[in-house]
């Protein structure tokens, strides 16, 4: 929700200024940021199951925990990885509006990537999913809200 201070604050910032409020409003309604989206277990599997990438993730943590030989380094960053992972199918969503959480998901696919498991292009295309682009100012602003905020 915003604040009328803070629609004047960005109205004074438009540049050029607008001749109109009505202009002026439209400049303001296409401003958009980038916020934390949840991840969907569902858009994971939409990622990575076309590419095999699931299966080869399953195997490979498979034989990491298996216990028939000393893990390597790399068979520790897969059942890292792959805790997050299975993290993924228990929960309907990841909340990676949580910093902390985001983080780790993050570590997990870059872990994952430097293990020849998943290709970058899928982790883009997750990464992708985890940012959404939402208007600045909802609900979208009117020229009798620029004219309250005294612009």
């Amino acid at each position: 929700m915003w604040t009328y201070a803070a629609l004047k604050t960005a109205y004074q910032a438009i540049t050029p200024a607008p001749a109109e409020l009505t202009a002026a409003c439209a400049t303001l309604n296409a401003q958009t940021v980038d916020v934390a989206a949840d991840l969907a277990t569902t858009d994971v599997d939409r990622v990575l199951v076309p590419t095999g990438e699931m299966y080869a993730v399953t195997q490979l943590a498979a034989k990491a925990t298996s216990g028939a030989s000393p893990p390597t380094a790399e068979d520790q960053a897969i059942v890292a990885a792959w805790n997050v992972v299975r993290m993924l199918t228990q929960w309907q969503t990841i909340q990676t509006s949580n910093a902390t959480l985001a983080g780790q998901v993050k570590a997990a696919l870059s872990g994952l990537v430097a293990a020849g498991v998943v290709s970058s292009a899928s982790v883009a295309a997750l990464e992708a999913l985890m940012t959404q682009t939402v208007p600045v100012w909802q609900p979208a602003l009117t020229v009798g809200d620029l004219q309250t905020a005294g612009v």
